[in-house]
Order: structure tokens, then sequence, then C-alpha cells
């Protein structure tokens, strides 16, 4: 009976037991699946300058480089140890190896260095015989052929000591080494830039002859290198030479220039390429040898030259090679400096052939581009482009590797699902714009992964970007094709488990938990991190296959409690317990263009990867996620413009110039030839041809009309216009060429002239907005050009006429008399417009002008003011002032019709900044203003009590103005002035001193160097009833000009006929000469004036039909031509013959008779005459600078206007323009093509100057030595009787030899002085000379611790004479701030005091810190810097000394370079030692850490202070 209550009482729990069975088993999934990540917590004494895991491994090294310790972790971050080995405190600089997943190496600064091929298990030391160098790029170069992993170049840094203090000589030297520095590494070449293997990259098709070649820039001899900077120079031109012996022998790399490839500045890999870039001294622009030059090879052997489109300009650090892809090369070019912004260039398959991509790329002046390609997804990019909307930057994205690009399209709504506050389908106005590489706060990729379509960034919604710390967290799942806002707020993130797992930690502020999603950004949830810091970095394994984060951040010393303040937190998802995906869990994913299903880059690029609400992870670490292709056929978004085609207003892709023609085609007119369809497929697309269209086929085209001359003969070919050419426009550095005609219509010539199209329409116009007004140029984008109509619409081209568009303008263009069009000489899209408002009848009563301008290249339009007569941007090339600021001539009295005002309403000068929205008033009254070079002159109008009158005024930055003073007796008052060419640092100004109509003459003035005050140069200059004056400068040869004076001043104030004769000077105006005549004719007879007084006497710039003809040339110098005649004045124009100099006028000689019009071609190898006199049916050329002439009759009788050709007189094509026989109504074009005259290129051999094409020439003035104005210097010119062509523009000058004594010639009359009859300069009567201003002369830049008393003569402010001769300098002074005024216990005692105090400060303030708690691991937390680095903690004084406030050490440093000098001019041996400081390495910069310790800025790190 017991038992039955035993019994009943297991019945009765037995249910229970059951339940709670059930429920527990029921209850511990749900705990399984609700575990959350786990977090451990390490702690740094310091940041890392360096994260670095090996690739397909859990191990991850960091580097401390502040204490120089590097950590290891076998977990992904979990636990960590210092490495084993001796390096501890040593490690400057963590090199993992970029193909072997098992090495890496740790440098330091000294010889004794480590490597670990374990994965950084063990360690081995190994030694090199200098410490790594970094100034020109890595010190560790490594072989990518899998082969050769262990074939290793080492540069080191070798300098000498020589003195207690440290003045040291550094050059870099390159070693090798085949085993991985198992062995001691032998010397490859010293006195190296840089050196890299041929085979560079994995992806570089490398020959395999050229798998063990080397390439480095290295100077040619060392030896006169380790001369050069010894003696403080910077030596001599840099090469690149090839090796395949490890420098037993080497090679010069010729590039196809001979020994003119010289000066290389860079060397680097690419992808597929390896690109080198060097000074380039060939090309055809005007600006060769300015401009760099690229070349590309692809299998280490054959190099080809990159080519850009015309006008794009490559200089040297004004370029960047960007996130490229494996088959061509983006490259982005500086555009605007001022404003850091450049043009994305995309190159073909071969990397060679540039085109435009994208313009107005934001970058940093450290080259950093805001560019980036999204991993593993084919030709889709982000970039940010320079704006001027609000904000200032916009992002951009392109899905077809940069051939188009489109606004990033913003979400609907924001995080919390609530509608965003801008029409989303205004891409103007709505559109995301992300945070790029330029304001990177985290390491690796910034925007994507190998997580397929995952894409995060930092940004903004609205017009344009806005500040960091305002903006949100914003992720596309799509490859950027939709976005979503995950937060708000600025974030830091990575990807995970293939994009299973999102993290993001706040990025503005302390934080003490991450954001995680498993959904794809649906949901986040956060995870605590157990303590509160601030976040520094965010990582995970490099191919984000991982559920393992690290979490790098940094705390107060309040948060940290007294421990380390630098944490490392170990987030491991893994921990969540979720299930490994199955093949159920996964889905096909397309990478999308633009429409849903569409083809990208001719394929369908698709992954698989889970389904956003799979409920797994994937659990694939360390292996990649891989893509699959399905081709598309190729449709027309598949094809780009070829090299040398643009896209017209069609959309087709037009030629921009003469079509290249393979060389050896067209030997005949009936002859065919392979061409460009002018299309290519873009680079990487791999769409079929055969199912699709085929656009890049070469095209079989017929030579007959192609203007291809048959060798040895001239071609010409006659175009009829249906009316008058009233004016011509040639692009520069083109073959692109627009005459006006009278009847409003436009022509133009993309051939330079061999045929013609009318611009928008046939026949005549039909609207005001289809006639023509004016044609204008951009003044300063050679690339631009604007046609300005009747109405309010202007036609614009920015590719030199290949395509024109449009805008529209605020007013019609004003018929004032006024400058319509303003360019800036920055930014090419800033325009100032000025028309005309309620002028349509003469009789209208409000008739003014108001100026507008645009930042948007007429886009959009702002105004600037009304009632102005000149509006225009204050800054010029030389003038530097505020971009943004706007100079105006404004009216005081705003009322009334313009044309009637009278000097009573005053004309002001406005300044205005900030686009003219901050106003200051210059002057009340103005005449008018201009700007000359480096120059702002402005003409004020005064009154006096006796009458009003002039006063100039100049400026050398914009705001202060200095008055104008002229000779005694020369008071401006109301007489005429035209400022003349100022480019020789120094204004020439007419002063009329005679006005009478058919009698005006002047006087020639030039300034000193700040244009304040003038002396006279040379009195009865002629001048026109216009204001024009017979002046003109040389081009190609500075302070060269020439001019006409009356000289019969008296009889011409009566008769008014002038008696003109011409005058030449070779040192800026300090001297004036007669042209010297030929002693005989063109056809060997004497002249008929032949005695003293016969001079040769040219017609000048008053009497050209077009003030743009000259008698110089760009760039053939030393040659000029000119009609005139030998005699005692100048005859009439008909009685006149052409004559010729080729060394700068020095010498004359006759080269036809009567008057002819000329132009210089190829660069002077080719003169160009034509008859002025009379019509004609033939033209006269000269291969040989006019020994000899040969005719060419082109059929038809003409009166020739104008022979047209390229600006720079560079091409062998002309057009002559004129009107036939018997019509006045019409004009005839004649294009001549001489280039088949010539088939051999001319030889430039700087090795065998003798066996070349080309002579060295100095022009020299009237002094023993060849000099002018005070250099020696030398230009290259084809020699007279070569044959054969010039081609590329030669880079002039050649060289500057060296700096020649001072005579005579280098001077010119001081202020207040006159040269009299005998030359010598003399004081006007009744005027006193000016005073010394000691204080200019012993604060001056080259002040050599004297000042001198003025003299009679002062020195022209061009020459550069040294030395010699100084008869403008009077008695010496010793300055009052020369040291040399102080003995030597004087200085003793102050550089003694100023250590002694600087010691005692640095003792105190140690002294301070050390009382302070936490003091060595506490304060301002800052990344390892370059000048901690270079003194680590061998010295405490040094540290000490390095804390003291600059001004301290400042009398320091100031009396010891004044002990140098002084030492230096006393004693030779001091001065020899002490200019050994000045070596190669000037600002030498010091092992960096990793390039991603500058990748983590401190955001308001004031709050560590706390």
């Amino acid at each position: 009976m017991s038992t039955i209550p035993l019994r009943h009482s297991r019945r009765q729990w037995l249910p229970l037991f059951l339940l709670y069975l059930v429920s527990t088993l029921i209850i511990l999934p749900a705990a399984t699946l609700a575990a959350d990540a786990g977090v451990k917590v390490s702690r740094f004494a310091h940041l890392p300058s360096k994260v670095s895991y090996f690739d397909d491994s859990s191990v991850v090294l960091y580097h401390d480089a502040t204490a120089g310790v590097v950590y290891r972790s076998e977990d992904e971050g979990k636990t960590w140890s210092p490495v084993s080995g001796s390096s501890s405190g040593k490690a400057a600089m963590l090199v993992p190896h970029p193909y072997d997943k098992k090495q890496a190496f740790i440098l330091s600064r000294e010889l004794t260095h480590w490597r670990s091929t374990d994965r950084g298990k063990t360690w081995q030391e190994f030694l090199t015989p200098e410490p790594p160098a970094t100034r020109a790029g890595p010190p560790m170069e490594f072989h990518a052929d899998e082969k050769h992993w262990d074939w290793i170049i080492f540069t080191g840094k070798k300098c000498s000591m020589w003195t207690p203090w440290g003045g040291r000589i550094c050059h870099d030297e390159a070693y090798y080494t085949t085993n991985a520095f198992a062995t001691n590494p032998p010397r490859l070449l010293e006195f190296v830039m840089h050196c890299n293997w041929a085979k560079a990259t994995p992806e570089m098709q490398t020959s395999t002859d050229a798998l063990e070649r080397i390439f480095c820039i290295a100077w040619e001899d060392a030896q006169e290198q380790r001369r050069s900077m010894v003696a403080g120079g910077t030596g001599g031109s840099t090469r690149l030479f090839q090796s395949d012996d490890f420098f037993k022998s080497r090679k010069m790399v010729e590039l196809d220039m001979g020994r003119n490839a010289r000066q290389f500045a860079g060397l680097g890999p690419s992808k597929r390429f390896l690109v080198t870039a060097l000074r380039d001294s060939q090309g055809s622009s005007s600006k060769a040898g300015t401009e760099m030059a690229l070349f590309v090879t692809k299998d280490g052997v054959k190099w080809e030259k990159a080519k850009f489109p015309h006008g794009s300009e490559l200089r040297e650090n004004a370029y960047t090679v960007v996130d490229s892809t494996s088959h061509s090369i983006m490259i982005d070019v500086v555009d605007s400096v001022y404003d850091n912004t450049g043009v994305l260039f995309t190159s073909d398959s071969t990397g060679t052939q540039f085109v435009e991509s994208l313009r107005g790329t934001r970058r940093t002046p450290q080259g950093l581009v805001d560019f980036e390609h999204l991993v593993k997804i084919d030709g889709v990019g982000i970039a940010n482009v320079q704006s001027e909307a609000e904000g200032g930057v916009r992002s951009m994205i392109t899905f077809d590797d940069g051939s188009s690009w489109h606004t990033l399209k913003p979400p609907a709504e924001d995080d919390k699902g609530k509608r965003i506050d801008c029409d989303p389908s205004d891409a103007e106005n709505c559109a995301l714009h992300l945070w790029s590489v330029s304001g990177k706060t985290n390491v690796g990729k910034l925007f994507s992964s190998v997580a397929p379509g995952f894409v995060m960034g930092v940004g903004t919604i609205g017009k344009g970007l806005k500040n960091y710390d305002e903006c949100d967290t914003f992720l596309s799942i799509d490859a950027g094709r939709t976005w979503k806002m995950v937060s708000r707020d600025a974030h830091k993130y990575e990807f995970g488990d293939q994009g299973s797992v999102l993290v993001m930690v706040d990025d503005e502020d302390v934080t003490d938990h991450v954001s995680y999603s498993t959904n794809f950004g649906k949901t986040w949830n956060k995870l605590s991190l157990g303590v509160t810091m601030r976040a520094k970095v965010l990582t995970t394994i490099p191919d984000s296959t991982s559920l393992k984060f690290l979490l790098v951040g940094s705390q107060t010393r309040k948060q940290a409690g007294g421990k380390d303040r630098n944490v490392v937190i170990f987030l491991d998802f893994a921990e969540m317990k979720k299930s490994k995906c199955r093949e159920s869990d996964m889905e096909k994913w397309y990478v999308q263009a633009a429409a849903e299903g569409s083809c990208l880059m001719g394929h369908k690029q698709w992954y698989k990867r889970r389904k956003p609400d799979a409920d797994c992870f994937i659990q694939d670490k360390f292996h990649d996620p891989e893509d699959k292709e399905d081709p598309c056929p190729c449709t027309d978004a598949d094809y780009e413009c070829d090299f040398g085609f643009v896209r017209d207003k069609q959309g087709e892709c037009v030629a921009t110039g003469n079509e290249h023609i393979p060389e050896g085609a067209c030997a005949k007119p009936s002859d065919t030839y392979l061409g460009s369809s002018g299309y290519r497929k873009v680079p990487g697309n791999t769409c079929d041809a055969g199912k699709g269209i085929r656009k890049d086929e070469k095209t079989q085209k017929s030579c007959s009309g192609k203007n291809m001359p048959q060798k040895g003969s001239v071609l010409h070919k006659s175009f009829t216009f249906p009316s008058l050419v009233v004016d011509k426009m040639y692009f520069p550095e083109s073959s692109s060429v627009l005459v006006q005609l009278a009847d409003g219509t436009v022509f133009q010539s993309l051939n330079d002239g061999y045929s013609w199209k009318q611009l928008n329409g046939d026949g005549a116009p039909s609207s005001a907005e289809d006639r023509f007004l004016t044609m204008a140029l951009h003044a300063y984008d050679p690339k631009r050009g604007y046609l300005i109509t009747a109405g309010q619409r202007v036609y614009y081209t920015t590719n030199q006429g290949a395509s024109w568009s449009w805008f529209s303008v605020p007013l019609p263009a004003n018929g004032l008399g006024i400058n319509i069009l303003d360019f800036h000489p920055d930014r090419s899209d800033w325009l100032i417009w000025t028309g005309s408002r309620d002028c349509t009848f003469s009789t209208a009563k409000q008739c003014h002008a108001e100026a507008w301008y645009s930042v948007s290249n007429g886009a959009k339009w702002e105004k600037i003011d009304s009632y102005v007569r000149t509006c225009s941007w204050a800054r010029d090339k030389k003038l530097k002032m505020d971009a943004r600021a706007i100079f105006c001539e404004s009216y005081q009295d705003k009322k009334g019709n313009q044309r009637e005002f009278t000097a009573a309403n005053r004309l002001e000068l406005i300044r205005g900044d900030e686009f003219y929205r901050k106003r200051t008033r210059v002057f009340d009254a103005v005449v008018g203003f201009a700007v000359f070079e480096q120059y702002l002159v402005v003409a004020e109008y005064v009154t006096t009590s006796s009458a009003p009158g002039l006063q100039l005024h100049v400026s050398l930055n914009g705001r202060d103005f200095a008055p104008i003073h002229f000779p005694p007796g020369m008071q401006l008052g109301t007489r005429a002035y035209t400022v003349l060419d100022s480019v020789t640092d120094a204004i020439f100004l007419h002063f009329t001193t005679h006005s009478e109509a058919g009698s005006e003459w002047g006087t020639l003035l030039k300034s000193n160097s700040n244009g304040t005050f003038y002396t006279q140069s040379l009195d009865f200059v002629n001048r026109n009833d216009k204001g024009f004056v017979d002046f003109e400068k040389m081009m190609g040869l500075d302070g060269v000009a020439i001019v006409n004076v009356v000289s019969n001043p008296d009889d011409a104030s009566v008769s008014r006929q002038k008696d003109l004769v011409t005058r030449i000077t070779h040192n800026d105006g300090g001297r004036w000469k007669s042209l010297v005549p030929p002693s005989r004719d063109v056809y060997g007879q004497p002249y008929e004036c032949n005695k003293v007084g016969c001079d040769l006497h040219l017609h000048g710039f008053t009497e050209r039909d077009d003030p743009r003809d000259t008698y110089s040339s760009p760039s053939a110098v030393g040659l000029m031509m000119g009609v005139g005649n030998v005699g005692r004045k100048l005859a009439p124009y008909r009685d006149s013959d052409t004559f010729l100099t080729r060394d700068g006028g020095f010498s004359w000689e006759e080269v036809h008779k009567d008057a002819h019009k000329w132009e210089f071609g190829d660069q002077g190898s080719i003169i160009v005459l034509v008859n002025d006199e009379q019509a004609t049916d033939s033209v006269l050329y000269s291969l040989n600078e006019g020994v000899t002439w040969e005719s060419y009759t082109f059929g038809e009788r003409m009166r020739i206007s104008q022979i047209v050709t390229v600006p720079e007189d560079t091409h062998r094509r002309f057009i002559l323009v004129g009107t036939p026989s018997g019509s006045a109504t019409k004009s005839v074009a004649i294009y001549l093509d001489f280039s088949a005259l010539e088939s051999r290129k001319c030889v430039l051999n700087v090795a065998k100057p003798e066996a070349d094409d080309f002579e060295l020439w100095s022009p020299s003035e009237e002094r023993a030595e060849q000099c002018l104005f005070g250099r020696q210097t030398y230009y290259y010119r084809r020699k007279r009787r070569a044959d054969c062509y010039v081609g590329e523009k030669i880079v002039q000058p050649h060289s500057v030899s060296r700096n020649c004594s001072c005579t005579e010639a280098d001077f010119e009359c001081e202020f207040n002085h006159y040269r009299d009859a005998k030359g010598t300069c003399v004081l006007y009567p009744g005027v006193s000379p000016l005073s010394t201003d000691a204080a200019s002369q012993c604060w001056a830049a080259d002040s050599d611790g004297y000042w001198y008393e003025r003299t009679n003569v002062r020195k022209i402010p061009y020459s550069w004479c040294t030395q010699g001769s100084r008869p403008d300098r009077g008695t010496r002074h010793v300055c009052s701030n020369n040291l040399r005024a102080h003995g030597f216990l004087w200085w003793f005692f102050v550089i003694g005091c100023a250590f002694g105090l600087a010691g005692l400060v640095g003792y105190w303030w140690a002294k301070k810190q050390s009382s302070r708690p936490g003091y060595g691991s506490s304060g301002r937390i800052r990344l390892p810097d370059a000048s901690n680095r270079l003194y680590g903690r061998d010295s405490e004084l040094v540290q000490n000394l390095a804390s003291v406030p600059r001004f301290v050490l400042g009398a320091a440093s100031a009396g010891f370079a004044r002990f140098r000098e002084i030492a230096s001019d006393r004693i030779p041996f001091v001065r020899n030692r002490l200019d050994r400081s000045r070596g190669a390495y000037g600002g030498y910069r010091h092992l960096s850490t990793d390039e991603d310790a500058a990748m983590l800025p401190d955001f308001e790190e004031e709050e560590f202070e706390r």
C-alpha cells in the first residue's frame, strides 16, 4: 500500500517532466539563434601605423611604429603577442610580400632588418649595406613572376658625414637579392631615383626574354653627379636604363628619342602596364619642354608614347595614374591648379591612346583623386567632380568604364521611412553625393569590397556634398544602381562573409557599440563593445569572406582608467551560430547597368550570392566569389570614339582634324588605305560583334579627296565663299580654322582649309539666332571657341571645333564698343558676359550695358552690375588675385542713355570679391584699366583747380596701388597714352607728345620692375590717329623690339608729312640703333644709298591690314621679315622690297623685290611669300630661309589679303584668302600643302651635332662675348640648306650656358635722367635724383648685406648679368641688418644665449610634462610623425629641444646662416664645406610607416586631452 502513493506521485510528476523537457528543447534552439557576436578587447600603447593580414589565413600583424614593435595574432585579432626575434623597438616599416602569401619583412632605420617566411611566426635577421630609402618610392620592389618571388630590389639611402652638426650628402643606391636576403645583397646601381622589375605585376605579359630585366631611373654619370652634389648643385639629367644581368652591363632606353630621352620623373606599374614619365622635349605642343610625356610597355620590351587629345597638358607633379582596370590605364591630369580639379582620361587596350572621360574631377594638392573602381564589378566606378553648386562637390558614377557618367540616384526615403526633402527625379538638385578618396577615414578600399554588389558610402542628398559631420551613411546592394540610407550620421563600415554581415560604427563621436545587419541592411542590431571609445579603423580580412572583424579605437584617460588608451576590439559573428547556407539559400545576382537586365561592358556579369532574407552564413572562408559572364551582342553603347575623333551633336564620332594616313600609303590619288572608322570598342568590353553591330573595323578609304599631295609636289585646292571674309580664327595647335563672312555666316575647316562647311545651317541666316556677329577664342584654353549671334544664343566648342553646342545669354551682345566676353585664366567654364538692355532703338532713353557671370560655361548666369563699361576677372596668368574677384568700371549715376554719358557721370572702378557680392570702390573716377602680365594699370580721372587730367596707377596685387611717375615735363594731363608689351618685367608706355591729325607721335617710356618710375627710352615714336604705335617686340627672343621714329618732327608738325626711320633694340629699350642694311640687293647690286645714314627701314604695325600679322614667328626663333627699303627714310609701301633676318635683327638681307605678304611654316623651314602690290595667281616659297625661291601657280588671279596658318607656325599647310579679279563681293580660299616637298624628318643628335640637321645659335649684343640680357643662351635652328622638315616643336631655348659679366648694355637711364647726344645718362635740368632706398636694398632677397647710393643708371630689370662693371652702384654702405656689423664675440654671446635659453625652456617643459599624470603615454593622440621618427629616442636633449617653441631657436638659425655667409666670403675652405649640406635630398622624406597611417586622421581630438 505504501507503494501506491509513491506510484501515484510519479504519475503526477511525469507530465510536468515531459512539459519541462519539451520546453527545454524548444527554448535551446531559440537561445542559440538569439546568441550575439563575441567581443574581446585588447589594449595597446599606441595606434597602429599598419594592420596587415596575410592573405588566405587567420594571421594578422599590428605595427606600432611609435614603439617600433610588431604584434602578431593567429586568430584574426582575438589574441596578440609581440613577434619573435630582436626587432622589438626597431621596426620602422612593415612590408608584406605582395605576391607570396607567407613572406613579410620588417625594416628598421638602420642596416639590420628581419624576414619571415611562415606568416610571421618566426623571423630571421638580414643585413643591407644602407638603411632604406623612400625618397622616390617604396624601398623594396618585388618580382611578380611566381618562380622569382625571392627576387627583390632594395633601395638604400647612402649618406656621408663630415661635421659634428650632422651636415651630410645623401643619395639613393639600389641593391638586389635573388634569395630574399639569405645572403647579403650586392649593389645594383648607385645614384638611382627608382628601379622596377620588367615583370612588375602578375598581370603584365612580360616577354620571356625580359623576365630578368630591370629598369632604373638614374643619373648617367655617377662621378659627375657626386661632384655636382658636393658643389651644392642638382646634377645632370636622369635617364632610364635597362639591364638583363643585374647591371653588369646596361643599356639606355631611348624611347625613339635618342639622347633626348632624359629628365625622367617617375616609373611604376599599373596592372598590365609599366609606365614611365619624362620631360617631353619633342612634342608638337608650344609648351614642349615644360610638359611631361608618358611611355607605356606591356611586355618590358617595346615602349610606346601615350597620346592625349590636343590641349591636354601633362606637367610634372600635375597628373595621377588612378585606380585602373587590367585592360586600360586611367590618368587624371590637373585642369585648374587653383581649385584642385582635373580631367580624367582613359586609354584603349594598348594603354597609349587616351580620350577624355570626365572633366572637373576633384583632386588634392598631393595628387589624390576622388575616383575608385568598384571591386570585382566590371566598368563601374565612382568619382567626385568640383561643382559650383551648394557644397561644391558632386558625385558621378559610370557603368561603362568612363565612357559616360551619371549622378547617383538618391533613395526616396531616409532611414526612418520618411520622404526626403527633394525630388529624386531632379538630378540637378537632388542626387546622392559621397565622400571619396580625398576624405578617406578608413583603410582599404573606400566604397566596396570583394562582396559582390555591396557598396557603402558617407554622403548627403541634394545639390552637392556637405561637410563630413553633416553626412549620413548609405548602402547599395546592386553596385551603385540604387541606394538606401541605413543610418543618420557618418559611420565607418565593413563587409563580411561576402556581404552576409554588414558592420558599421559611429565615425563622428565616441561610441560604445557597433551596428550590424545580416539581411543586406534591411534591419540593424546593436552590439555592445563593453568600452566607450573613438573609432579609428574597422577592418577584416582582405577578401571579406570572414565573420570576424577588428575595430581599432582610442579612449580618453578617464575612459581608459589608467590602462593603455588604444584598444583593438575583436568582433566574432561566427558565435551567432547560424547555419551554413545551402544551395537553396543562394541566387544568381546580375550586375545591372541603367536598365533592368541590361548588359554591362558587353556581357551580363553575375555572381552567386546569398538571398537577402536567408537566415544563414556562407562560411566559405578565404574563397573569393567568382564571377560568370553571359556574352551580349554588340550595340552602340559598347563603342566609344577612337583617338582623334569626338562626338558631334548627332552623337556620331567625327574627326577632330586631319585623319592619320599610314606611312607609305596614298602615293597617288587613286590609291586606298585602311583607316579608322572613328569608333573603338570600350576597353575591356567583351560584347559579341558577330551577333551585333561591328563599328570598330578598319574601313577601306580612298586617297582621292584626302589632302595628300604627291611626293615632291605642292597641292592646292580652292573654295569660294558666298560672301567676303571679314575675320578668321585658328585654334592653336590644331587643324581647325573658322572664317566669318560679311553676311553673318561662319564656315569651318577641320583639315587646315582643305575642305569647308557652313556652321549652323546652309545659306544666309534666317534669324538673329543664326546670324553671327563675331568670333572669340578663349584667351587661356586653346580648345575653346565662341560664336556670338545677334540674338541671345552663343555657340561654343570645347574641342577645337570638332563639335558645337550652344547656351543662352541673359541679354543680346552690346553694341556700345564694350568687350563682350571675358575669360578666366584658371577656370575655363568661368565667363563674364556684357550685354545691352533697352538698346534696340537709337532713341532709347534707358539704353545701358549689363554684366553677368557664369561658372558653368553659360548654363546658368548671375548678374554682376548694370550701367558698366568693362567688367573682367581680376585674376590673370601672372596677376595672382583671388580667383573669384571681379573688376568693373561702373557708372556712378545709373540712369539714362549710356551712349550719351559724359565725364560728369563718373566711372568708378569697383573690385568685387566673392563674385562681386562684396564690393570695394578702388577709384572714384577712372578712364579705364587694363592688365599687362603682372601689372594692373589704372587711369584715374582727376580734377584739379586748374584743369582736369589723368593720373596713372599701377598694382601688382590688385589691392595696393602706387602712382606712376613720369620724367620732368611729362605730365599726363589729358594726353593720350598707349600701354605696350610688358613681358620683360617692365612696362613700355607710349606717351603722346604731338596729337595733331596726320602728325601724331610721342615718347616711348619704360618702367622699373614694379611699374612705378618711368624713364625716357626713345623720343618721337610714331603712332596713328587710333592710338596704335609702331612698336613691336620679337617673338621668341626677349628684349628685341623694332619701332619707327619720326625723323622730321619740326617739319611734320606743320606739313603733317612724317618721315619715318626704323630703330631696333636688343636690350629692352636701353639703347636703340638703326637697322644695319645689307650691302647688296637680291640681285647682287649695290644700293643707290650706300653712305653713312643710309639704313634699312621697315613698314610697321600701324600700316598692317591685320594687326595679328607680325615681323617674327613664335617657333622660328631669330627669323624676322619685313617690307621696307634702304635709304635715309622709309619709302612708300609700293616702292618697298622684302627683307629677312635670321639672327634676331643684327643683320639683314633682301630676299625679294616688291612688297610681299609673308608667313612662316614648320618653324621657319618654309617661308611663303605672295605679292602684296597687285593681283597674282602664284606664290613664292623657300625651303632654305630665302637663299632660293620657287614659284607655284594656283590658277586664278586674286588680290590676296591674308596668308593663314596655325598660330604657332608649325604646319606645312597654308590658306590664301583673297578676292578674285573682277569680283569684290566674294572671297576665295586657296589651300596650299607643302608637306610632300620634304619626306625626310630632320634629325637632332645631341651626341653627334656634326651629323644632324640642326645648329646651335646664340644671339649676342655688341659685346665681346655672345650674350643677350646678361645670359649666354643657345637656340636650335635648322641648318639653312638641310633637306628635311622639322616636324615636332623644338624646345627653345635649348640651354642657358651661363650668366655673363655686366657691361654697359645691361643698364639704362635712372628715373629723372635721359641720354644726351653722346649717349650718357644726364639729369634733367632743375630736378633732383631719386633718393636712395637703403631699406629695400638691405631687405631684398638677393641682398649682399650692403646698400649703394643711386647713380645715373639702373640695371635693366630683365638682365641676368652678374659681377663685371656695376655703374648702377654708387658708394657702398653696410646695412643695419648686416651681421658683419657685429663682431665675433657679440654673435657668440647671442647664439650662446639662444641655445642656453632653449635648453632651459626645454628642461622646464620636460619637468612640467613629467609631473603630469600618465606622462609618456598620454596627451594629445597623434599618429607617429616624421619629425619624431627622425630622432627616435636616442637623445633626451634633442627631445627637449624639439618641444621648445620654434621662435626660440630662430635666432640661432639666423645666426648660423649669417655665419656661413660671412665665412663663405672670407674662408674658401669653410664655404666649400658648409655648402655640402645642400645635398640632393634637400627635403629627404624619412621612413614612412605606411600609407595607411595617413588614412587615420584625428577628428575633434581635443576631447582626448581631458
